[in-house]
Parts: C-alpha cells; sequence; structure tokens
C-alpha cells in the first residue's frame, strides 16, 4: 500500500480541521501541566535555582550570559500567580513553558503534514523523556528555551511552505529572542540563516529582505538591555556589573566565565559522538530512534523536511562538544534538549508512516511508550516533597552568630543561601558574601 505524507502549502495550515487541532493542543497542554504541577518543587532547588529565582524576584542580574528574557518573564509571571513561594511560583512557570513547547510541537506536526495521533505521539515522546521531564517542575531556563525553539520551528517550517517573508522574519525574531534566554539560540539563528540561504539562495540578493530579517532580528535581541540599564541601579545580585560596554559583551558572550571543558583534539569526538547518540535511545524508550530512522528512510518517498532538524541537532552536538565538561556532557543531558526536541518530530514524522499501515485500532499500540516513560518518570521527577537544599542552607544560617560574615562557594550552596536571604528574607543580619 503506498503511503504519502501530506503536504501544507501555507494556506492549508489553518484549514478545516484546526478546531480539532487546537483542541488537541489545549487538552495536550493541560494534562502535561497538571503532571508537571503536582510533581512540583515546592522549595528551592539546587545548582543555578538559587540565583536565578533570586534574581526573578529582586530583578537583579545571575550569572552570564544574564538570562534577561528568564528574569523579566518570570518576575511578570511571579506577580500574576500569587500562590505559594516565590520558588514553587517559577516551578510552575517551568511547568507552562514545557507544556506549551510541547502543545506547540503538535502545530509543527501539522505543518509538516503528519496526522494529529503522530504529532500527538511526538508532542509525549519529548514531554515525557527524563532531561526534559527533569526540567519541566524545578527553577531553571531549559524548558522557556526549548518552547522559543520549537515556534522558532514552527514559523521557520511554515515559511518553506509559504515562502512568505512574514514567517521567516518572524522565525529570526523568536530566535534572538530566545538567545536573551539562553546562548544556544544564538546559534540555532545562525544555523537557521544557512537552512533559509540554502532553502532560498535569492534572499541574499534581496536587500529589502535582508534588512527585514536583521531589523527581526535586531528587535529580539532588545531584553539584553535590561542587563546596563538594571546594573545601573546597583542591584544586590548584580553579575559582571554589566554598565560598561566590555563588561556587557564579557557577560552576554560568557567571556572568561565557563573555562572548562572535556574536548581537548580530534580523539575526544568518538567518546561525545557515542554518548550523544546513546542518549536518545535512553530518553526515548528506543521507539523513538527507532521512528526516527523509519523517517529518515522513508523521506524520499514522502519529502519529509529534515534539513532544518538535522542542522539544529548538528548545531548542539557540536556546542556541547567543544563547550562541555565531563560532566556536562557525559552526566547532564539537559544540555541536549535541543536534539531531543528535534528526534521527537522526527520520531512523529516516522509514527506517521506507521500509522498508515497500521489498522486503526493497532496503532494506538504506539501509546504505550509514552505510558511507560511516563510510568518510569514520575517515580524519578516528583519534585513535591523536595526540602534537601532549603533546610541544608537553612539549619547552617540559622548555626550563624549575630552579624556573621559568610563566605561560600558552589552553586549547590551559595545560591540557594543567596535565594533564602535575598527572597526568603532569611538572616539578614548575615554578611552575605556574593
Amino acid at each position: 500500500m503506498k503511503t504519502t505524507v501530506p503536504r501544507c502549502d501555507g494556506r492549508a495550515d489553518f484549514g478545516p480541521g484546526i478546531a480539532s487541532w487546537f483542541w488537541i493542543a489545549i487538552g495536550c497542554f493541560t494534562g502535561l501541566f497538571a503532571l508537571y504541577a503536582l510533581g512540583a518543587c515546592r522549595t528551592i532547588y539546587v545548582g543555578d535555582s538559587g540565583e536565578l529565582v533570586a534574581a526573578v524576584h529582586t530583578l537583579g542580574i545571575p550569572h552570564p550570559s544574564g538570562y534577561p528574557l528568564y528574569v523579566l518573564l518570570g518576575k511578570l509571571w511571579t506577580l500574576l500567580l500569587p500562590v505559594g513561594s516565590i520558588a514553587f511560583r517559577m516551578s510552575l512557570f517551568s511547568a507552562a513553558c514545557a507544556a506549551a513547547a510541547c502543545a506547540a510541537l503538535l502545530f509543527v506536526g501539522r505543518v509538516v503534514g503528519l496526522g494529529r495521533r503522530a504529532a500527538l505521539f511526538g508532542a509525549l515522546l519529548l514531554a515525557l523523556s527524563p532531561s526534559f521531564w527533569s526540567q519541566a517542575n524545578i527553577q531553571r531556563v531549559y524548558t522557556l528555551n526549548a518552547l522559543c525553539l520549537v515556534v522558532m520551528l514552527l514559523f521557520a517550517l511554515r515559511w518553506e511552505r509559504s515562502r512568505r517573508l512574514t514567517w521567516l522574519a518572524a522565525a529570526f525574531f523568536v530566535c534572538a529572542l530566545g538567545a536573551t534566554n539562553h546562548t544556544f539560540m544564538g546559534v540555532a539563528c545562525i544555523a537557521l540563516g544557512v537552512w533559509a540561504v540554502t532553502a532560498e539562495p535569492s534572499l541574499l540578493k534581496r536587500p529589502k529582505a535582508i534588512a527585514a530579517l536583521a531589523g527581526s532580528t535586531a528587535i529580539g535581541l532588545l531584553p539584553y538591555l535590561y542587563l546596563p540599564l538594571r546594573s545601573a541601579a546597583d542591584p544586590r545580585l548584580d553579575w559582571g556589573n554589566p554598565e560598561t560596554l566590555d563588561g556587557f559583551l564579557a557577560v552576554i558572550l560568557r567571556r572568561d566565565f565557563w573555562n572548562r571543558r572535556f574536548f581537548e583534539g580530534p580523539a575526544d569526538l568518538a567518546p561525545i559522538a557515542a554518548d550523544y547518540l546513546h542518549s536518545f535511545f535512553v530518553e526515548m524508550a528506543w521507539a523513538g530512534p527507532a521512528l526516527a530512522v523509519l523517517a529518515i528512510v522513508a523521506r524520499g518517498r514522502h519529502r519529509l523536511p529534515l534539513s532544518l532538524p538535522l542542522l539544529i541537532l548538528a548545531a548542539n552536538f557540536v556546542t556541547m562538544a567543544l563547550h562541555g565538561s565531563r560532566t556536562d556532557i557525559f552526566l547532564w543531558h539537559r544540555y541536549y534538549i535541543p536534539s531531543y526536541v528535534m528526534v521527537a518530530l522526527v520520531a512523529a514524522a516516522g509514527a506517521h508512516v506507521l500509522l498508515r499501515r497500521l489498522p486503526q485500532r493497532a496503532g494506538w499500540a504506539l501509546f504505550l511508550v509514552a505510558a511507560v516513560l511516563a510510568a518510569a518518570g514520575w517515580r524519578d521527577f516528583d519534585r513535591s516533597r523536595y526540602r534537601i537544599a532549603e533546610d541544608f542552607s537553612d539549619q547552617l544560617m540559622s548555626s550563624l552568630p549575630p552579624g556573621s560574615t559568610l563566605a561560600a562557594t558552589d552553586d549547590n550552596i551559595l545560591f540557594v543561601l543567596i535565594y533564602l536571604q535575598l527572597v526568603e528574607g532569611v538572616r539578614p543580619d548575615v554578611d552575605l558574601v556574593l
């Protein structure tokens, strides 16, 4: 039986049947947000969380690259959602961004011509993958980064179908906006430019189009202005003091901030690549990579759009290979979330091919993969009773005599102390050396 993957022409993207897609997306967002919220961390988490939440609450400047989009959106979120501690509210912010990213991935599936079940499978594959879920109920920047990446992909693929410059400009805007949350989106912006020029070389001969794309990119970068403007007010948390041009560039480019990396030469690419590829099978229970391979094999007949996802995969791998330390690369796969977004989309295309060959009822068995991931993930990522970081740091502060000076290092210690003092008001008499 011959199967085809229908291609949309831009006008059809929001044609008949779009209402059912919206309802599926709303259901996907609601269900995933509820799942993440039930397991959301009620107190402050370890790592960067304490510093990031303190920056949100006090409108400060956290470590490079400053994360102005996260700080500004997080502050607005905490004001609009006066429920629980600031830490809990920011856990829910991560949950909302994660659920929205998965719902948006559904519409990416629609743009490339996937069926509703296949697109939903891809969204759930991403939503329940361990690294993505691990960031969806704590206070971190990675789910907002994933949301920006998916929306950029949605706009870019709509441009590929319609060739309307407005969609490509919107893709560059979202990519640049995302870069003010996480620097990987700056790398993704380069990949987007290479892809767009490859898809339509005539863009380079259209000065007005180049100006429009450059202008939309510049507008997306405007949140970076927060850094020098806020630093001029000397907030308590003012990393890098980016008031001068040199200080500003040092913060946004992470200059002299991260000097640890595993990569020393070409020979190191082999173990990094092996771990990178192996992580797909861990994250997506084998079914994801298998379906992604099926989509790639079927591409010749079904014209699946793989060039941009493959560019993002390559950009993510190269960036981590050149940047990541041993811990980053081999233990903390949250840095590969952009790759998992792409694999989930390509796996959804493979699911589309498979579902068209299976009987209607048999096709639902594919969702057993999501059920397995959900059952395993809840046990590992229910952070609703997590209190270790706050309890340890609170006891430490309580043990100090009045008027003490406390110097601490390590993000798992210092950043939690920053949160307790600047957000919760614990021991204001202690001089905490930042």
